[in-house]
C-alpha cells in the first residue's frame, strides 16, 4: 500500500505491513510496501477474502466549491481486520476522504467522500481494501475506481475593461466609437437571463450553459447626453448573478465655418461672377439629422463694398450655404493698387447649443497699370538699377530703382524702356517666378538696419501675362531677398535683426505659411528646380555658409526643416550662390562647386583669386555665363565647366548678366548710365 486512509486492524499487522495509519475513525497515512495479492489467491494459505457492495465510485462538484455528498461502502471480509489505501502505482489522491463509520468482526463501513475542488476538470484513482491474517500473510484486496466530476461554475467575464464605454454624434449608428463589446459565459449546467436598460441591446438575453453575448447600444432609444446604465446576467440554477455597467455618451453635432481668408484680384476686365465666394457651413451630420441642425445668421460686414446674398440658413440637408459678393462698383472708388480689408460676421446656433460667432475675412486688391515712359534711349537706362530680373516668358527686364520707388520694364529686344510701376514703399530685390507668369517685388519701408526690432515691408505681385500689379501684402520683416514657386509660396530673406527667421508666405492671402529656424539676416537665397526645397548663403558672416532648407513633418506637422553645409572655411563660398537649370549643382561666388545632394564639393570653377559677381545658364548652348570682379565676361561649357572662353573684357562695370534663346544681356554700370550690352 502506498497510503493508508482508514484501517480496523491491529497494530501488530500494521508493522509489518510498515504502514502510517490513522485510528479507526479516519485519517490517512502512507505505505512504503505492500503484497500484491488478490481475491483469490495470497501468501500463507488460509480461508480469507473480501469484497465490496459497490464496484464504482462518482462524485461530482462545481468550481464554486460544490460537491456530491459522500458515498458508503460496506466491506465483507474473513480475515484479522481491514486496511483503505492507494495501490502501489497510483498517485495519492489528496482531493479523497476515507473515514470508518462502524466495523465488525466480518463487515465495515466507510463513509468515501470527495473534497471540495476550484479547478474544473475529469480526477479519477483507484481505491485498495485489503484483509488478511494479523502477521501479513494470506493477504487478500480489492480495487474500487473512484472519478470526481468537477465542472465551471456559473460566472462571466470579458477581456475588455469595465464600464462599457459608447459614444456618437447623433443617432447614426455609423458614428457609434465602439461597434461592440463580449461578455463570456462559463458553467455548463447554468440557466442564465440577460436584463438591462432599453437602449442596452445584448445578444442573446437567455440560454443555457456557455455562451458569448454581444453588447451594443441603440442610438435610436438613447438621450443626448450622459446614459448609463447596468447589464445584469442571473443564473437561476446557482441563484448567482454578475453586473457590468454600461455608459453612453450621445453628443450632438458641432458645426463648422470655414473662416478661410478671400482674396480676389480686382482687374478692369473682373466680373461681378468672379468677385463671389461660398462659405461653407455644414454640421457635423452634414444635416441629414434634424435634430442636429444649426441656423446661421449674417450679422455684419465692415465694409461697404463687402456683403452676403442671403442674412439666414441652416446646415439641414440641401440648404443653400451663404455666399459673399464683393461689389466691383463701390470697391473701386478707392484707390487702385492697393490692397483692401473687410470682414464678414456670421453667428451659428441651436437648442442644444451656444451661438457661436465666426469672422471671415476678405482681402482685395485693386490692380493698378504701369505708366508708360516716352523718349527713352534703346539700350540706356535713365535711372538707377538696383537689381534686376529678366522673364524669358516676354524677354523683357524689371528693374528696380529703390532711391525713386519704381519698378522699370524694358524691352530687351528693343532695348526700349516701356513703362514703370510707382510704389509708396522702395523696390529692391525682384524674382520672376519659374513659369514665368509672376514678378515678387520686396518692397521696404525704410533702409536695411542691423538693429531693428520692429521691421516691416511688403511683397508686390505682377501679373506678367496682362502687366498688372495684382497684389502687395504687408509682412513682419524687412524683406532682402526672396524667390517664390509657381504655387506662389514665397520665400522672403529679412535684411534686418540680425539672426532672423525664413518665412514662407502664401502670394495672395499674405499669411505665413511655415517658418524656418534661426538664420543671418541678409543671407541670399535661390530655388532649387524642383521648387520644394531653397538654398541659402549668408553675406555677412565668416566664413560663408550654405543652408538647404525643405519641408519635412513629424508627427504628421509639416515644418521648414535645414541642412547645413558640412564645410565651414575649407573652400571658396563667399557671399552668393546660383543653381544649375539641373539642380545638379550649386556654384558659389568664390568660384568652387557644390552638388546639391549633401552640398558635397566638386571643384574649383574660377582660378584663385577670381570671384563671381553674376552668372546665367544658357541651355540653347550648354553653357554657364560668368561676370568676375574684373569685369570679364566669359563662359565655361555645361556640364564640366571646361572650355572656358572669354566673351568680353571691355565692360566697365557689370553688374548682371542674363542670356535668353542664346543671346547674352549684361547691364552695365557706365559712368554715366546704365546701358544693356548685348556682346
Amino acid at each position: 500500500m502506498k497510503h493508508i486512509l482508514s484501517r480496523c486492524w491491529s497494530i501488530s499487522l500494521l508493522l509489518i505491513f510498515s504502514l502510517i495509519v490513522s485510528a479507526c475513525g479516519g485519517g490517512g497515512g502512507t505505505s512504503t510496501a505492500a503484497p500484491e495479492t488478490n481475491n483469490t489467491g495470497g501468501t500463507g494459505g488460509g480461508n480469507y477474502s473480501i469484497s465490496l457492495n459497490k464496484t464504482s465510485l462518482t462524485f461530482t462538484g462545481n468550481t464554486d466549491g460544490n460537491v456530491s455528498a459522500g458515498i458508503e461502502v460496506r466491506v465483507t471480509y474473513k480475515g484479522d481486520g481491514v486496511i483503505v489505501g492507494f495501490p502501489p502505482n497510483i498517485d495519492t489522491a489528496y482531493w479523497l476522504d476515507v473515514t470508518t463509520r462502524d466495523y465488525t468482526a466480518t463487515t465495515a463501513t466507510f463513509l468515501v467522500a470527495a473534497s471540495p475542488s476550484y479547478s474544473a476538470g475529469e480526477f479519477s484513482t483507484t481505491l485498495r481494501f485489503i484483509t488478511g491474517k494479523e502477521d501479513g500473510s494470506a493477504t487478500r484486496y480489492i480495487d474500487l475506481p473512484v472519478t470526481f466530476t468537477v465542472s465551471e461554475s456559473f460566472s462571466t467575464y470579458s477581456a475588455q475593461p469595465t464600464p462599457f464605454s459608447f459614444s456618437s454624434v447623433g443617432r447614426d449608428s455609423s458614428n457609434l466609437s465602439d461597434v461592440a463589446y463580449a461578455i463570456n459565459i462559463v458553467g455548463a449546467d447554468s440557466q442564465w437571463t440577460v436584463a438591462s436598460e432599453d437602449w442596452i441591446s445584448v445578444s442573446p438575453t437567455s440560454g443555457n450553459g456557455q455562451a458569448t453575448l454581444t453588447v451594443t447600444v441603440d442610438p435610436n432609444i438613447a438621450q443626448y447626453g450622459t446614459n448609463v446604465g447596468t447589464i445584469e446576467i442571473s443564473d437561476s440554477v446557482s441563484g448567482n448573478s454578475f453586473s457590468y455597467n454600461v455608459r453612453y455618451q450621445m453628443d450632438h453635432a458641432s458645426v463648422s465655418v470655414d473662416t478661410s481668408e478671400h482674396f480676389f484680384a480686382v482687374l478692369p476686365t473682373t466680373t461681378s461672377a468672379e468677385l463671389v465666394g461660398t462659405i461653407a457651413i455644414a454640421d457635423e451630420l452634414q444635416g441629414n439629422s434634424p435634430e442636429d441642425v444649426y441656423t446661421w445668421e449674417f450679422i455684419s460686414s465692415s465694409e461697404d463694398w463687402l456683403s452676403l446674398t442671403s442674412n439666414s440658413g441652416t446646415t439641414a440637408a440641401g440648404e443653400t450655404t451663404p455666399v459673399l459678393q464683393v461689389d466691383k462698383t463701390t470697391l473701386l472708388q478707392n484707390a487702385a493698387g492697393e490692397r483692401y480689408e473687410a470682414e464678414i460676421t456670421i453667428n451659428t446656433r441651436s437648442d442644444f447649443a451656444d451661438t457661436q460667432t465666426h469672422v471671415i475675412k476678405v482681402s482685395t486688391f485693386i490692380a493698378s497699370e504701369p505708366i508708360a515712359v516716352t523718349g527713352s534711349t534703346a539700350n540706356e537706362f535713365a535711372f538707377t538699377v538696383n537689381r534686376a530680373a529678366h522673364a524669358s516668358a516676354n524677354n523683357k527686364l524689371y528693374l528696380s530703382d529703390t532711391n525713386a520707388n519704381r519698378l522699370y520694364v524694358a524691352d530687351a529686344t528693343s532695348g526700349e524702356t516701356l513703362f514703370y510701376y510707382p510704389f509708396n514703399e522702395m523696390p529692391e530685390s525682384v524674382y520672376v517666378s519659374p513659369d514665368g507668369s509672376r514678378l515678387y517685388v520686396a518692397l521696404l519701408h525704410h533702409e536695411h538696419d542691423y538693429f531693428q526690432h520692429e521691421p516691416s515691408g511688403k511683397i508686390a505681385v505682377i501679373d506678367l501675362e496682362n502687366g498688372l500689379l495684382i497684389n502687395k501684402f504687408a509682412i513682419n520683416a524687412d524683406p532682402w531677398d526672396l524667390v517664390a514657386s509657381d504655387a506662389g509660396e514665397v520665400y522672403v530673406i529679412p535684411g534686418s535683426g540680425q539672426w532672423v527667421e525664413l518665412n514662407m508666405y502664401d502670394a495672395k492671402t499674405g499669411k505665413i505659411l511655415y517658418t524656418s529656424v534661426s538664420l543671418r539676416h541678409r543671407s541670399q537665397i535661390i530655388l532649387a528646380p524642383w521648387q520644394t526645397e531653397v538654398y541659402t548663403v549668408t553675406t555677412d558672416s565668416s566664413p560663408s555658409d550654405i543652408t538647404r532648407y525643405y519641408l519635412d513633418s513629424y508627427n504628421g506637422e509639416e515644418f521648414l526643416n535645414s541642412q547645413d553645409s558640412p564645410y565651414h572655411g575649407d573652400y571658396r563660398i563667399w557671399d552668393d550662390i546660383w543653381i544649375e537649370p539641373t539642380g545638379d549643382n550649386i556654384l558659389s561666388r568664390g568660384g568652387d562647386l557644390f552638388s546639391t545632394d549633401g552640398l558635397i564639393f566638386v571643384k574649383a570653377v574660377s582660378p584663385s583669386g577670381v570671384q563671381i559677381n553674376d552668372v546665367a545658364y544658357d541651355t540653347v548652348g550648354e553653357r554657364a555665363v560668368l561676370l568676375d570682379n574684373n569685369g570679364t565676361l566669359a563662359s565655361y561649357a555645361l556640364p564640366n565647366y571646361d572650355n572656358y572662353q572669354v566673351i568680353s573684357n571691355t565692360l566697365q562695370d557689370p553688374k548682371h548678366v542674363f542670356t535668353y534663346n542664346g543671346e547674352i544681356l549684361v547691364i552695365d554700370n557706365t559712368e554715366t548710365v546704365y546701358k544693356l550690352i548685348k556682346p
